[in-house]
């Protein structure tokens, strides 16, 4: 099977509908390559679909990349929303607790963009360039990326789940000028949807790390786990947070939270013992986050 030009891979990794696909740049290069994710927090897939796509095409395709490619982590974020009395009481990580978690253990920068906002008022005026409060957000998003990159070709990673937006992502890439040339690319990676305890019955997603966390801190008896999952507003995965349970006995939750959770960098050492203490320390530090509310509230 012969190797693919990255050009053809983007082209035909895009989704199939939109009515002008678009192409890598003719000159420039990418020089900065942010992936979209919940990142509530950074989970294994989700490190890993990083990890995949540096070494299959910014490592193996320098023509279409800088010499020196900016990573990072881009999220949809609405400020609003984090600050409404109701949302702070769902135990769920902050923006800035995310990023502190992404920047401190893994090194990627989170970058919180509201384009569910913008791809609202897109919707619902065509006239984007008149709307004022649609240019708003386009503009935070072009000084955001200017303070933070020293590149101006942007290419944003989507997943699969992404695609039914492409088209209007599109449009505010083409309103997004002000020196910046920002392309959107749906990617499907290889899913790290194994765990080493739970197989493929425990989905890889924040609301398990979540569960793992908060279970280790209450550690319930088998029939308080429905009122667990309802406190915490988990209560969507009961069935998946009894599997837990059982699994490691109401006991053992730091080794259901090494194997969703991905490997940390705290120290360099990479002895069982270090990387046993850097998981205590991670998972210490998401209980005081999960629980700010508690504290805050008392």
């Amino acid at each position: 099977m012969s190797k693919k030009s990255f050009k053809s891979f983007f082209i035909e990794n895009v989704a199939a509908k939109v009515d002008e696909v678009p192409t890598a740049p003719a000159v420039n290069k990418w020089d900065v390559v942010l992936f979209s994710g919940d990142y509530n927090p950074i989970t294994k897939d989700e490190y890993s679909r990083i990890c995949q796509f540096v070494e299959k095409y910014i490592k193996k395709e320098s023509h279409q990349f800088g010499e020196k490619v900016d990573i990072g982590l881009v999220t949809d974020y609405d400020k609003d929303y984090e600050n409404d009395v109701a949302n702070k009481l769902s135990y769920d990580l902050s923006i800035e607790e995310r990023n502190f978690i992404s920047t401190k253990f893994f090194g990627l920068k989170l970058f919180p963009i509201n384009f569910e906002k913008m791809l609202q008022l897109l919707r619902h005026d065509p006239a984007k360039a008149s709307n004022p409060d649609f240019m708003k957000e386009v503009n935070e998003m072009i000084v955001e990326f200017k303070e933070n990159f020293h590149g101006s070709n942007i290419l944003i990673v989507l997943r699969q789940k992404d695609a039914k937006d492409i088209a209007e992502l599109e449009k505010i890439a083409n309103i997004a000028r002000g020196g910046l040339n920002i392309g959107f690319l749906i990617w499907n990676h290889d899913p790290q949807s194994d765990s080493r305890l739970f197989g493929r019955t425990i989905p890889i997603i924040g609301d398990i790390i979540k569960a793992i966390v908060l279970l280790d801190v209450e550690r319930p008896n088998p029939e308080e786990i429905k009122a667990f999952a309802h406190k915490y507003k988990i209560q969507q995965w009961i069935n998946e947070i009894q599997k837990i349970h059982f699994k490691v006995n109401n006991d053992r939750y730091m080794i259901a939270f090494r194997c969703i959770f991905p490997d940390l960098v705290i120290s360099q050492s990479s002895d069982s013992a270090s990387i046993d203490s850097n998981a205590r320390v991670a998972m210490e530090m998401l209980k005081t986050m999960y629980l700010k509310n508690v504290v805050d509230n008392n």
